[in-house]
């Protein structure tokens, strides 16, 4: 009998080998290549062509090993573990004072995990999360990832329509969600593929009694009835003896990370544990990289790409304190850094234009600051020096700046440096990153240099997603094979790229409108000329339809003036409307200028920030079109 079962052991090992030997020679094959592709390239670096894809002009600014840099070839779990493994007393979390060591962070996702496995997830299963930045999100993410089930994730406040589509598109059939999302989940319950709800609470990682006493006191806990269990009747169900570890294999889907729908419906984006490794590995070189012991705000949503690869998983591998902020308004940005004073955050350029305003934050010292980077939205230049000359007086460096999408996990181009962060631009690609710049017109490349070849931007590198999930259709749109078979991203963007190899944000495909005489006209031009304005706090522009069966459109600009009291002096609406049209005369041509103005208390947004367009031109279509400048009642 016990011969038998050192048999089978030995043939099991037998198995397993050849699995690893077979991993490894797709690895070195992966490497070779890899290795083949940047020989070439340096051959052509020699031989300029004017092209961004085979000259590269960018790979000065790196040192040449970053070029033969590779991805860590393990799960996500894995990567923040042996990370970490001498760094277990460190401080992984502080929620609302609770700190939380990598040790408790290790035991509470193992602790997840043990009970997932238990109510029957398995490798490959979508588990949809649907929390803010609580302890409970962060050992869910992981221990999702550490039995090789996917995490579908999902803002809270997403309505219970969209959240069965999200649910049902991925068959998922347990969901961890905040209690709060009880009333929206209830409508869905027997619609969708759901077996098994966990309510989290933000308490059930508080210790302190008075925190958690005030809490429950407004919050009644969620008791088991039905499809439901709270989070600690979850982790407490009957464990099997052996959670199994799910090895690294690559291109596996860790995370389904559904875009931001500003401009169009939500498609989920799978990201791979290379998108977010790789991430780490390209932030290493664009001076992004914090360092043990280090203070992350945690801050932007972990539901979002950008947030959980370039926020929470960067922070964690390199042994960084997350300070988690559960529920964020963008308004508070300031007191949070005051009170917390990380070294390193992420935001929108809204999130910094209140700095300038807060008059805590114009007395105080920032230079705790060692990273301030802004993505994700557009940031006028003359917003741009403001925000740098009210960092710089304050101890601060300068912003960082970057573009990026979903589909890459956050961003794939970085000013890594103030060689590379000249006003206005965006940066430079990511390690490992390369990009063209595509006549929409004619879809051929177009070069770099003095005069601005403006084009949109494709991307391929390594943190690229694998696909939208069963979303053959969208997939195939966003992707472009070239001729010798790589792979290309269609990000929508419109871009230049300077003589030094530093590119340019100019807008939005789709934030370029057709006039109904066929004239295109892009709307950044038309909110940078704006936002010079000394009044104006902030303002977007979205193309309005004259005719509801006609074609084309023309550009309503939505305005936000500073209050009186910041500027010490009366607003007279006529005269500023005659001054920005002075302003539009100067740089917008006559063709391309606004139609109709609207002056408005504040633009809307969506949690991560970002101005939500979508709700603008709703807003739009219902507009007095007889009125071509009216102001808020």
């Amino acid at each position: 009998m016990k011969q038998r079962k050192i048999e089978k052991v030995l043939v099991q090992l037998d198995e397993k080998i050849k699995r690893l030997e077979k991993l490894t020679a797709v690895l070195e094959k992966q490497n070779e290549l890899r290795e083949l592709e940047i020989e070439e390239n340096n051959k052509a670096l020699k031989k300029k062509t004017g092209y961004p894809s085979k000259d590269m002009p960018w790979l000065k600014y790196f040192p040449s090993k970053a070029q033969f840099d590779k991805i860590n070839q393990y799960t996500l779990y894995q990567q923040i573990k042996i990370a970490n493994k001498d760094n277990l007393d460190e401080i992984a979390l502080n929620y609302l004072g609770e700190k939380i060591s990598f040790s408790k962070l290790f035991s509470k996702i193992d602790q997840v995990a043990k009970a997932l496995d238990s109510i029957g997830i398995k490798k490959g299963d979508v588990v949809t999360i649907c929390l803010p930045n609580i302890p409970e999100f962060v050992y869910s993410f992981y221990a999702i990832n550490k039995i090789g089930a996917i995490a579908s994730l999902i803002e809270p406040r997403t309505n219970a329509e969209r959240i069965q589509n999200f649910i049902n598109n991925t068959q998922s059939k347990v969901m961890i969600m905040l209690d709060l999302c009880k009333k929206n989940i209830d409508k869905i319950m027997n619609t969708s593929s759901l077996e098994i709800v966990i309510a989290v609470s933000a308490s059930d990682s508080l210790e302190k009694k008075v925190k958690k006493k005030i809490y429950t006191m407004s919050h009644k806990e969620i008791k088991t009835k039905g499809k439901y269990l709270n989070w600690n009747e979850f982790i407490n169900v009957k464990r099997l003896n052996n959670t199994i570890m799910q090895e690294y294999v690559p291109n596996t889907t860790a995370s389904i990370v559904y875009t931001s729908g500003t401009t169009g419906i939500p498609k989920g984006a799978e990201l791979t544990n290379e998108t977010y490794n790789g991430q780490n590995m390209q932030l290493k070189y664009s001076g992004i990289c914090p360092e043990n012991g280090e203070i992350f705000l945690g801050n932007v949503p972990f539901f979002s790409a950008y947030g959980s690869s370039s926020g929470m998983h960067n922070a964690l591998t390199n042994g960084v304190t997350i300070t988690l902020i559960p529920q964020y308004k963008p308004k508070d940005f300031p007191q949070l850094l005051l009170k917390y004073q990380p070294n390193h955050v992420l935001g929108v350029p809204r999130f910094y234009e209140f700095m300038i305003h807060n008059k805590k934050a114009q007395k105080n010292d920032f230079s705790f600051l060692k990273n301030i980077i802004s993505g994700g939205d557009k940031l006028p230049q003359i917003n741009e020096k403001k925000i740098n000359k009210f960092m710089n007086q304050h101890g601060a460096p300068n912003l960082k700046k970057g573009l990026g999408m979903s589909e890459f996990g956050g961003g794939f181009i970085t000013t890594i440096s103030e060689k590379t962060n000249k006003i206005g631009c965006v940066g430079i690609p990511h390690v490992g990153n390369n990009v063209m710049i595509v006549d929409p017109n004619t879809q051929e490349e177009l070069q770099y240099g003095k005069e601005k070849k403006i084009g949109e931007l494709y991307v391929t590198g390594p943190t690229m997603m694998k696909s939208y999930f069963n979303n053959k259709e969208e997939t195939e749109k966003f992707f472009y094979i070239d001729s010798k078979g790589k792979k290309w991203a269609k990000t929508g963007d419109l871009v230049y790229m300077d003589e030094d190899g530093i590119i340019f944000f100019v807008d939005r495909i789709k934030n370029v409108i057709m006039r109904p005489d066929g004239h295109t006209t892009p709307l950044l031009p038309i909110e940078n000329a704006i936002c010079k304005h000394p009044y104006v706090s902030n303002c977007a522009a979205v193309g309005v339809k004259v005719e509801k069966n006609g074609t084309g459109s023309l550009p309503m600009v939505f305005i936000v003036l500073k209050k009186e009291k910041e500027i010490q002096k009366e607003i007279n609406i006529n005269v500023i409307q005659k001054e920005l049209e002075d302003l539009l005369e100067n740089y917008v041509p006559e063709r391309e200028r606004p139609n109709w103005f609207r002056y408005v208390s504040d633009l809307p947004y969506n949690l991560a920030g970002k101005v939500n367009l979508n709700e603008l031109r709703q807003i739009a279509s219902k507009e007095d079109l007889n009125k071509r400048v009216s102001k808020e009642n």
